[in-house]
């Protein structure tokens, strides 16, 4: 009996690696491990940074890296195999070029996004604590003299709790 529909192929076979490519670029179903679930915002944020992210989920799963090095000893046997000509290595500069620099912005901009997020969290619990400090509230954005006052004071709290367990 064959499999037509690729949902049912998916519900059947979710270990099956086309199905676990095709349920990734689609998003009906995350298939269990470190890929994210994503909301309902999640379709509402520009198409560029839905990509940026699906290829970051993507390349953090453990089977990408053996996909690269199984990558790297198939391109070193057909170096082997054709002895080692100039283009191999020309092939293998390019290649390599081309997706460090798409994965620095990969990285870069998911990895923004992600303190972004963070740094509005915390911000949101000072709020919420009556006796924390506002000030430190957005201190990203502070000048420098404002941050090093900061910091001296957090040192002399850090001191003095250190004392107080001490003592």
């Amino acid at each position: 009996m064959a499999i037509h529909d690729d949902a049912q192929l998916t519900r059947q076979h979710p270990e099956s690696f086309t199905a676990r490519c095709r349920v990734l670029l689609t998003g009906a179903r995350r298939p269990a491990g470190p890929v994210v679930q994503h909301g309902e915002a999640w379709h509402e944020r520009h198409w560029g940074s839905r990509v940026l992210h699906r290829v970051d989920e993507a390349t953090s799963h453990a089977a990408a890296g053996l996909l690269a090095g199984a990558a790297v000893a198939l391109w070193t046997a057909v170096g082997f195999v054709t002895r080692f000509p100039s283009w191999w290595q020309v092939v293998l500069y390019s290649a390599s070029s081309c997706v460090t620099l798409l994965m620095v912005f990969v990285i870069q901009h998911s990895s923004t996004r992600q303190q972004l997020s963070m740094q509005r969290k915390l911000d949101e619990l000072l709020r919420a604590l009556p006796d924390a400090d506002d000030r430190v509230i957005a201190v990203e954005e502070a000048p420098d003299d404002e941050l090093e006052e900061l910091a001296g004071q957090s040192l002399e709290r850090r001191e003095r709790a250190g004392q107080r367990i001490e003592g």
